[in-house]
């Protein structure tokens, strides 16, 4: 919003006691101010010396210190308030050695000596704590009476509140004007009734710290009970406020209730460290109040999914299991099949998917014992969910789907639109790596909507990202780039790490093809070190994909291969079949490229074991086009071309580079008018997709052709054409010196005669 309304006139954000602010609020002055760069807005914060923004230390923020008052400037401030002093009166001095030019000291010392008729001759305490605590010991009963409870309402407070909780039914407005007069408060109006506002934080501190701890227990105890009584229609907006009040009177089964409702509130609105704090309390306060364990399961499992958000395996395990256990005495079908559900969601990607499976298996178990009412279909609708997304992981594409089709088909009878919109995604997914590109689309389209009428932003992000993967290979980059920026905005506004290091790993993969190389770097690099970061091993993986094969393009096999069989080792070690296929099928090109024929038997076991999730044996078919030509296998080269043609020919970028592979088949058979007519439309149609590197060995086979027929000027001009798409990708890759010269010593380069 901030951001939009700068474009149409400069904006000014002015934000005061920044050292205040809590942490969901911090967290977003941070982000925006990271967005700053270039747009025309001024953020202009004030806060304490000891207070530091995160932000503080960009080259675009400008801190100004502000001095303390020098001895003129001092003495204006008392003589405000104690008209007739001069600077060379003893009793000004010792007020302004004491407050050392601080504003706020030197009123609360004056008022000292003001409201006592303090002499030269006598003590001014050394601390403003003191002072104060020496004015309010200075009121008249009542008021005193009045201020302390006041105190423990906030900084600011109604006055039916505070008659609600005082020791007897009677006004207390004389009370409140003595001590606006005495300027401990002052008033002001909001809405229909007035509001009293300590003077400063520090004076409503000192007027609590003078309550006896029992006296203070009751006085939050009846805050809580009044707020209640009084707002019966506000109790979720208010729960961080009854939160505080009956935590602080160590009324433990109310602080529970509460302290769960604002936990569930800051969780609503990806307010993550506030809710993890939140279900701190809460599950504190439910352990000393001996709630059943029903109450207990609601408040672990809440936390344990924040720390899933957050991308805190552990956090989130040990949560998890002790929900579980409290979901088994006595024993709850539903709830047992949910947190078997959930562990399993945990387990896969982040440790181990064999596990994540037995684990939704046992889900679905527990789920169909519980009957067939709307709950327990819904319960069995999310553990099949959870069997086909292992299965799915799995490279097992033949037994997911039917899983997902069942889980939407349950969301559907139990009327659930959020659940019909995670098991789209998740046959949005098996479509995509199925190379059903068009089908992943329509899911994912029609899972959107949904989920965000359910409130379920990360899997709509997911769905997002889906979108975007499957534009760009079905090549239509500039709208799958609208999507992948729409949903990396999502996940970044909920704080979802775990999504954000997928965001950047998945644009990095689908970038590459097209040659923004740089930019695929950048998203990949991001990702990878997201991935790391957060302990995520799938994620790592992911990001590794592309990263390994920028490398390889840029002639750094070492690079290439270690990233690729640290890839393997994670893949294998997870257990998930797509990115083991995936993996060797990389491992496989890094072999070849070094000249090493066993690669080949790699490639050819990715495919296998790639099956019908064709997405992850894509390269390494291609790589076996190539591999049998170099090898002089012109016929195996071409029978593999164009059965890649056929059976993945939804994913236009590659299917581009399979019709050059077989146009290349074909010069090699001497079919050089049939060659050279798939060669000139692989090479349209790459440039027509934007995608550099398929044009440029389009262009460098088209070159190699016409040098055998004798048309040495047309091959010039082809090799001409792949130099300046070469040249392009470079210019891209100035940001990574050791890759842009591995680049251009690579065989492309020269073949094109290249700078």
């Amino acid at each position: 919003m901030s951001l939009r309304a700068s474009r149409r006139r400069p904006l000014v954000l002015e934000v005061e006691d920044l050292h205040w602010a809590d942490r969901t609020s911090e967290e977003y002055f941070a982000f925006l101010a990271e967005s700053l760069v270039g747009a025309p807005i001024f953020l202009v914060a004030s806060y304490r010396p000891g207070y530091r923004p995160p932000w503080s230390d960009r080259s675009f923020a400008t801190q100004i210190s502000l001095g303390r008052l020098d001895a003129d400037e001092s003495l204006a401030i008392v003589r405000s308030l104690l008209p007739g002093s001069e600077d060379d009166d003893a009793l000004a001095r010792l007020i302004l050695a004491k407050a050392e030019g601080n504003p706020f000291f030197l009123e609360e010392l004056t008022r000292a000596v003001s409201d006592q008729g303090l002499g030269a001759d006598l003590p001014i305490p050394d601390t403003v704590h003191g002072v104060l605590t020496a004015r309010i010991d200075r009121l008249d009963e009542d008021a005193k009476r009045a201020l302390q409870t006041a105190s423990i309402l906030g900084r600011e407070f109604t006055v039916p509140l505070l008659a609600a909780i005082g020791d007897e039914p009677s006004s207390v407005e004389p009370e409140l004007r003595q001590l606006v007069r005495l300027e401990f408060l002052f008033e002001r109006t909001a809405g229909d009734e007035a509001v009293y506002v300590f003077k400063h934080a520090l004076t409503q501190d000192v007027a609590e710290a003078t309550l006896l701890p029992s006296r203070r227990r009751e006085l939050h105890r009846r805050a809580g009970e009044a707020l209640e009584r009084l707002h019966p229609d506000r109790l979720l907006e208010l729960a961080p406020r009854l939160a505080h009040h009956y935590v602080e009177a160590e009324a433990w089964a109310p602080a529970a209730e509460h302290t769960r409702r604002a936990a569930e509130a800051a969780r609503a609105v990806f307010a993550n460290q506030e809710a993890l704090a939140r279900y701190d309390q809460a599950i504190h306060a439910a352990q000393r109040a001996a709630l059943p364990p029903a109450a207990r399961l609601v408040l672990h499992e809440g936390r344990a999914d924040v720390h899933a958000v957050l991308g805190d395996f552990e956090g989130a395990r040990a949560d998890y299991d002790a929900a579980l256990g409290l979901a088994r005495e006595p024993r709850s079908p539903l709830d047992e099949a949910r947190l078997l559900g959930a562990l399993a969601a945990l387990w896969g990607g982040h440790k181990d998917y064999d596990r994540g499976l037995a684990l939704s298996r046992e889900a679905v178990a527990a789920a169909e014992g519980a009957g067939e009412a709307s709950e327990g279909r819904r319960v069995a609708a999310e553990a099949r969910l959870r069997v086909g997304l292992m299965e799915l992981n799995l490279a097992r594409l033949g037994s997911s789907r039917p899983e997902l089709e069942r889980a939407l088909e349950r969301f559907r009878q139990a009327g659930d639109e959020g659940g019909e919109g995670r098991a789209l995604d998740a046959l949005a997914m098996v479509a995509a790596l199925g190379g059903e590109l068009d089908t992943a689309v329509a899911h994912a389209r029609a899972a959107v909507p949904r989920l965000a009428a359910a409130g379920d932003r990360q899997t709509e992000a997911s769905s997002m990202f889906t979108l975007a993967f499957a534009l760009h290979y079905r090549g239509r980059p500039g709208e799958g780039r609208e999507w992948s920026d729409t949903a990396l905005g999502i996940v970044r506004a909920i704080g979802a790490r775990t999504q954000e290091a997928y965001a950047h790993s998945i644009l990095g993969e689908a970038i590459e093809p097209f040659g923004d190389w740089g930019l695929a770097l950048q998203e990949s690099g991001t990702g990878l070190a997201l991935a790391r970061a957060l302990g995520h091993r799938e994620w790592t993986v992911m990001a590794l994909v592309a990263l390994g094969r920028l490398h390889r393009s840029c002639g750094d096999l070492a690079g290439a291969r270690r990233l690729h069989e640290e890839m393997l080792t994670i893949a294998q070690d997870l257990r998930t079949t797509l990115w083991i296929a995936e993996a060797m099928g990389e491992v496989g090109q890094n072999l070849v490229a070094g000249g090493d024929a066993a690669g080949a038997r790699q490639l050819a076991e990715a495919v296998r074991l790639a099956g019908d999730a064709v997405k992850s044996g894509l390269r390494a078919r291609l790589a076996l086009a190539d591999f049998a030509l170099a090898e002089g296998r012109a016929g195996d080269a071409l029978e593999t071309a164009r059965g890649f043609q056929r059976e993945c020919a939804q994913y236009v970028v590659l299917v581009a580079d399979a019709r050059r592979a077989e146009g290349d088949a074909l010069s090699t058979l001497g079919q050089t008018a049939e060659a050279e007519a798939l060669l000139r439309q692989a090479h349209a149609e790459a440039i027509a997709l934007g995608a550099a590197p398929v044009g440029w060995r389009a262009s460098l086979a088209l070159a190699r052709l016409l040098d055998t027929v004798g048309r040495a000027d047309e091959a010039r001009a082809a090799r001409a054409d792949a130099r300046r798409l070469l040249e392009k990708v470079g210019v891209g890759l100035t940001g990574a010196p050791d890759l842009l010269r591995g680049f251009e010593a690579s065989a492309p380069y020269r073949q094109a005669g290249a700078r």
